[in-house]
């Protein structure tokens, strides 16, 4: 079907090298909308939290989904952006079709927590543990969107320890 990635540049290198190594010669499409939120620029908003690089990013990201808003740059203009990019991408494929996206942790957070309906506790509890070369799978049909797997890693344990980093 579709191949899409957002636009940083771990993003498509991450689809280039998938792509390559499954042997498929299919061309990414960049979306901004899959990129990830700003986290230098979260945690240097709020200089005051204190802890763990995981404690400050929580209590940041927490400051920002509390701050409310609506507009680029919020935390409900970056999820809303998320769920129309999920909403097009599943909106494009015909019946049968298979979509790849190369995003990052916060975004797949995003996701699956909208799907599962969860407060912003979910998001941030599953932002926390999201591996990177992880895969997680949708499902879209009648029903609408619903979350297959999730942060699946298994893949990346034959290597050992050294392939295994968060976010």
């Amino acid at each position: 079907g579709r191949v899409v990635t957002g636009a940083l540049r771990r993003q498509r290198q991450t689809a280039a090298a998938a792509l390559a190594e499954a042997g498929l010669d299919l061309e990414p499409v960049g979306d901004e909308r899959w990129n990830e939120y700003d986290h230098l620029g979260l945690l240097g908003a709020h200089p005051g939290a204190t802890g763990s690089l995981q404690e400050r990013l929580d209590a940041s990201l927490t400051s920002w989904i509390e701050a409310g808003g609506s507009g680029p740059g919020t935390w409900e203009g970056f999820r809303s952006g998320v769920r129309q990019a999920l909403d097009d991408l599943v909106a494009g494929l015909g019946k049968g079709e298979t979509a790849l996206v190369f995003t990052s942790a916060g975004v797949i957070a995003t996701v699956c927590s909208t799907l599962l309906g969860t407060a912003p506790a979910g998001f941030l509890a599953l932002n926390r543990v999201v591996v990177n070369g992880s895969v997680s799978k949708l499902l879209h049909g009648r029903g609408g969107t619903r979350l297959l797997s999730f942060n699946d890693h298994a893949h990346l344990e034959q290597g050992g320890p050294a392939l295994m980093t968060y976010r």
